[in-house]
C-alpha cells in the first residue's frame, strides 16, 4: 500500500531556511533525505527519516505549529506503509486533534486526514485488534459530518470530494456505519455528483455502482437490481469499449434476478456479458452465479450421504449445456438433484482471441453431506 505523501510540504519546507545543527544534519538535509528514499520505496528507511524529520521540524517550527502538524500527518502514513498499525493509529489520532485545532473539526484538512485513514484501515490485516479497528469510527462518522457541513465548499468542490470518499469507501470490506447511514452517504453523494457532471459521467456511473452494492448489501435487492441496470445501461449505450463497471453489473444482475427466480430477465443479462469484449482476449469462464443441490429428504432422514460428479459445457453467452453423469455415490437422487442445480448455473463465457467459445467437458463434483 502506498499513501500519497502531500506536495505541500516540499513547498513549505524548502522555503523556510535551514536549520544549523552542530551535531547533526539539518532539518531541510533529513526531509530531503526522506523525500529521496520515499520515492525509492525505501519505505523502511523513509519510516526513520520522517521520524527524524518530526523531530527537526518540532524544534525547528514549533510543537504546534501548522508545518509540525503535516509532519507528523507524513509520520503516520509511514507507519501505516510499514504495518505499524497500533502506532499509526496513535499518531493519526495526534494528527486529528492538531488539525481540529489549526482548521477546525470540518475542515478539508480533516476530510482528507479522514480518507488516509479509511485507506489505511483497508490494509489492516483481520488480526488486529478490534479496539484498534474501532479507533477509525470516528474518522467515518467526522468525514460524513464534514462532507456535509464545511459551508466554504463550493457545490462542485462538495461533489469531488464525494466521489473520492465513495471511491475509498467502496475498497473497505467492512464498513462501520449503520445501514441508514450508509445509504444516505450513498444516495446524497449520487445526487451532488449527478448535478455536478450529469448522469452520464463517468463519476456518476461509478457512484450508482457503488450505490447498488450499498443496496445490495443492506438486502434491499429491488433498488439494487434497479441500479445495475442502470448503470449497466449507460455503459453498454455510450462506451465503445466493456467497461469493468458494466460487466460486474451484469454479473450481479444474473445473480440478483436468478436468485429471485427471475430466470428471463436474467438471461439478457447473460447475453450482454457474451458480446462484451474481454479485458484479456483469453480469459477462461467465469461463475456468476450457482444455486445449491437440494438434499434429498428421504435420504437425510435415513442419514445418507453421497456425491455426484458431472461433466458439462457453457455456452457463448454462459449457460450450461450438454450435461452428463460421470460418477455418483449414495443414490440415485443426488445424481438427480445435482442435474436440476447444475442447470440453473450461469457463467461469463470462455473467450479464444478475443471472441466467446464454448467451453466443453468441463467437470465438477456436488458433495452430499449431513451436518
Amino acid at each position: 500500500m502506498r499513501i500519497a505523501i502531500s506536495g505541500i510540504l516540499a513547498a513549505t519546507f524548502l522555503t523556510s531556511g535551514v536549520l544549523a545543527s552542530e551535531n547533526g544534519p539539518t532539518f531541510s538535509e533529513v526531509y530531503q533525505q526522506f523525500q529521496q528514499a520515499n520515492a525509492n520505496n525505501e519505505i523502511t528507511r523513509a519510516l526513520r527519516l520522517s521520524e527524524n524529520a518530526l523531530a527537526l521540524g518540532e524544534n525547528k517550527f514549533g510543537r504546534e505549529s501548522e508545518n509540525a502538524a503535516m509532519l507528523r500527518y507524513t509520520y503516520a502514513n509511514m507507519l501505516a506503509i510499514n504495518k505499524h498499525h497500533e502506532q499509526a493509529l496513535s499518531v493519526y489520532d495526534d494528527v486529528y486533534d492538531d488539525y481540529e485545532r489549526l482548521y477546525g473539526e470540518d475542515a478539508e484538512q480533516m476530510i482528507q486526514l479522514a480518507l488516509s485513514v479509511i485507506t489505511f484501515y483497508n490494509a489492516m490485516p483481520h488480526h488486529v485488534k478490534m479496539d484498534e479497528i474501532s479507533q477509525v469510527d470516528k474518522y467515518f462518522d467526522n468525514l460524513l459530518d464534514a462532507l456535509e457541513e464545511n459551508e466554504s465548499l463550493q457545490e462542485k468542490q462538495r461533489a469531488a470530494l464525494y466521489h473520492e470518499a465513495m471511491m475509498t469507501i467502496s475498497k473497505t470490506g467492512n464498513i462501520p456505519l449503520r445501514a441508514i447511514e450508509l445509504n444516505s452517504f450513498a444516495k446524497r453523494g449520487v445526487e451532488l455528483i449527478e448535478a455536478a457532471w450529469g448522469s452520464e459521467d463517468v463519476r456518476t456511473v461509478e457512484a450508482k455502482f457503488l450505490q447498488a452494492r450499498i443496496y445490495e448489501l443492506n438486502d434491499k435487492d429491488s433498488y439494487a437490481i434497479d441500479r445495475y441496470e442502470e448503470v449497466a445501461a449507460i455503459l453498454d449505450s455510450r462506451v465503445a469499449f466493456s467497461h469493468p463497471y458494466a460487466l460486474a453489473s451484469h454479473a450481479k444482475l444474473v445473480s440478483l434476478l436468478e436468485s429471485r427466480g427471475e430466470s428471463e430477465r436474467a438471461t439478457k443479462h447473460c447475453i450482454a456479458i457474451g458480446k462484451m469484449s474481454p479485458w484479456d482476449p483469453n480469459q477462461e469462464q467465469e461463475p456468476l452465479y450457482r444455486k445449491n443441490p437440494e438434499y434429498p429428504m428421504s435420504y437425510a432422514r435415513r442419514g445418507r450421504e453421497g456425491w455426484v460428479r458431472l461433466s458439462f459445457d457453457i455456452s457463448e453467452y454462459g449457460f450450461v449445456e450438454n450435461i452428463s453423469v460421470l460418477e455418483s455415490s449414495g443414490g440415485e437422487l443426488f445424481a438427480s438433484e445435482g442435474l436440476k442445480a447444475l442447470e440453473q448455473w450461469r457463467y461469463a463465457p470462455k473467450f479464444e482471441n478475443g471472441k466467446p467459445v464454448v467451453a466443453k467437458e468441463l467437470v465438477v463434483q456436488l458433495d452430499f453431506e449431513l451436518m
